[in-house]
């Protein structure tokens, strides 16, 4: 039923489960799970890190065209929104329950602008969020699952979450 309808689920248990911390990462390898201990690490004292690509330390491995949109969509929505967040489209994140009060059934956006909005929508709650660098590698196994329209999706769900920020203001 989608990416969404999964991290939802995955939300969902753990709060209904009481576990302490959610962790997400594609499980196609491109993430390395041996950094989840410096996410749980960081989640001591953070109550939300991210994965980035785009910090110091952190690499896109990624080619061309895919490459291009990773790179220029994560500059864009930075710019946009006016954050620190440098990171907006890796799933790689972890969450202390305990600490965040929101809910991903909250978020609008279907497939990979769910990960955008949930980094706007804790933005603008103000919560602290810690980017730890990743290295983001090619699959090894399978093809992206990623659709043309993925695109034209994010950008609509990218004006909508903008128009919000303005009237709200």
């Amino acid at each position: 039923m989608g990416l969404d309808t999964a991290h939802k689920y995955a939300f969902n248990y753990a709060k209904k489960n009481n576990f302490r911390y959610l962790i997400t990462l594609d499980s196609d390898l491109s993430h390395d799970p041996k950094i989840i201990t410096l996410f749980l690490n960081k989640l001591q004292k953070i109550p939300v890190v991210f994965g980035s690509r785009y910090i110091k330390g952190g690499r896109n491995c990624l080619k061309g065209y895919r490459f291009f949109l990773s790179l220029v969509g994560n500059k864009f929505i930075k710019f946009i929104f006016r954050t620190s967040i440098s990171e907006f489209t890796s799933s790689f994140r972890g969450f202390d329950l305990d600490k965040i009060n929101f809910s991903f059934n909250k978020i609008e956006s279907r497939g990979y602008s769910f990960f955008m909005e949930i980094a706007v929508l804790l933005t603008k709650l103000n919560y602290n969020i810690k980017e730890v660098p990743i290295i983001f590698k090619v699959r090894r196994h399978g093809v992206s699952k990623i659709e043309k329209i993925e695109v034209i999706r994010t950008l609509f769900n990218l004006l909508r979450l903008f128009k919000n920020k303005i009237l709200s203001k």
